[in-house]
């Protein structure tokens, strides 16, 4: 679940090592409006492991849509996309409670920019490169765990249209330090201690010149179990950044968890450092910009009945945010610039539930959630116009979510129901909409695994927009194929 303006921490992603049995993986799928996807992948190993996955995408998007309603259909152009990927993993564990582990991720990516439905024709494209690489090391103590990764990033990315004679080219190096101890100081006691170092050189033609950002970022969390199954959390964060204030995080969390109850209450301060477009883009770039600094409240509440299966969630958050950065046009100016825009103030609430059924060979499932957000600028602006307590643009303040799974044998399926409503964009508004999508899986009873599955999506053809003036395909299918072999 996403939610505007109220979300905060970190991204993890997760390599799992891989099995030690030699295995080989197959996919494919084909559908509408040319697309086409193919990935391959090999892994396994014994002292060694390994994991090698390639895949091919490539897709037309030349889809009809209409304005409005009773308007003729036009087909989209100038949007077809080619991408291409590789990953290449290496695990090894020398000792016991020690492993080493080598990623290298590659991805090329050429995406054709088709024209907004105010535009006739258009002719831009951008290319993408990206290179990232990955060493780190795990050591599993007694009562200790440590955790240090060094990543090397390479990003090039060409922005051109032609119809302009535009041609903007643009390249990031960084260099990303972590480290990470988490250790138990008693039996009810936990600490943890990370420290972030990173050095980040960027050249575009938008900089003028040669521009880079050097970040050190420090985190201690403390974690103590009381009595009665209450757990306290307390986090504190500290980034330096040159050429920018000091911003400092944190964190206060007090819960229960008990067998079929669990609730938490959590107090924090957050932070977002402007990236190097926001302070050195030309035109439009703010080196005097400051970081955003934010206070939030949230209130998590869960229930569970195992006898009939089902669970209810409700989850309560409150924001309020300074120093809010905001790309907008100024008086004055034809282009867009950042700005320390004005306050913000983000509350709502989500609200989910899940059930399941099982009678003899059918299993059943549903997932529900309805999401209120209220995000508003608490200060008056002028340019651009906005009003104290408007909502934020491409903020709606109500969706619905829900996905009903069912089973019975070797076959699944999958449907899946969106509702999306109203916003103000920074052109036009933008209506809701309802979304459905179909999926029938058939997976076979052996081991390669292998599975059919067919998927139809926007089942009820619906013309709808997320930004504004950029038209959203309608109704479409794809089907394919996934197997593995040992």
């Amino acid at each position: 679940i996403i939610y505007a303006v109220a979300i905060g921490g970190e991204l993890y992603l997760q390599n799992r090592l891989p099995d030690s049995t030699l295995t080989f993986r197959d996919a494919l799928a084909v559908g509408s409006f040319g697309q086409f996807r193919k990935s391959l992948g090999v892994s396994g190993g014994t002292a060694i492991r390994f994991k090698i996955n390639a895949q091919f995408d490539r897709a037309q998007n030349n889809f009809p849509y209409q304005l409005t309603p009773d308007s003729p259909e036009k087909e989209l152009n100038n949007a077809a996309l080619q991408q291409r990927a590789t990953q290449q993993s290496i695990y090894w564990s020398p000792a016991q409670g020690h492993t080493f582990e080598a990623h290298l991720w590659q991805q090329w990516t050429q995406r054709e920019i088709p024209p907004t439905t105010v535009q006739t024709r258009s002719a831009a494209f951008q290319k993408d490169r990206t290179l990232r690489q990955q060493l780190s090391w795990k050591a599993v103590g007694p009562r200790a765990i440590w955790n240090t990764r060094l990543a090397y990033i390479e990003e090039d990315i060409l922005y051109a249209d032609p119809t302009i004679l535009l041609e903007a080219p643009s390249d990031f190096r960084s260099w990303i330090l972590h480290s990470e101890r988490s250790s138990a100081l008693s039996r009810r006691g936990r600490m943890s201690t990370k420290l972030q170092l990173q050095h980040t050189n960027a050249v575009a033609n938008g900089y003028r010149r040669r521009r880079s950002q050097q970040q050190a970022r420090l985190e201690q969390a403390f974690a103590y179990d009381l009595i009665n199954r209450f757990q306290l959390k307390i986090a504190g964060q500290l980034q330096l950044t040159e050429e920018l204030p000091t911003a400092y995080g944190g964190l206060l969390s007090l819960g229960e968890n008990k067998s079929n109850w669990k609730w938490e209450a959590l107090l924090q301060r957050q932070f977002r450092v402007p990236s190097l477009n926001d302070l050195f883009w030309v035109p439009g770039g703010n080196p005097d910009l400051q970081p955003e600094l934010s206070w939030s409240q949230q209130l998590v509440l869960q229930k569970r009945w195992p006898e009939s299966r089902t669970q209810l969630q409700l989850d309560i958050f409150n924001r309020q945010v300074d120093n809010w950065i905001q790309w907008a046009p100024r008086d004055g100016q034809i282009f867009w610039s950042a700005q320390n825009i004005t306050k913000v103030w983000s509350r709502g609430l989500v609200a989910g539930m899940t059930q399941a059924w099982r009678w003899g060979k059918l299993t059943s499932n549903i997932r529900m959630n309805y999401q209120w957000v209220k995000s508003t600028y608490q200060v008056a602006v002028v340019t651009p116009s906005l009003e104290k307590g408007e909502q934020l643009w491409y903020t709606p303040e109500h969706q619905i979510n829900t996905i009903l799974n069912i089973s019975v044998g070797p076959w699944s399926t999958r449907f899946g129901y969106r509702y999306v409503g109203a916003t103000s964009g920074v052109n036009d508004d933008l209506a809701s909409y309802h979304l459905g999508n179909l999926q029938v899986n058939w997976r076979a009873d052996d081991d390669s695994g292998a599975t059919i599955f067919c998927r139809i999506d926007n089942l009820w053809d619906t013309n709808y927009r997320v930004i504004e003036r950029r038209p959203m395909p309608g109704r479409q299918w794809t089907t394919g194929y996934q197997i593995s072999f040992q």
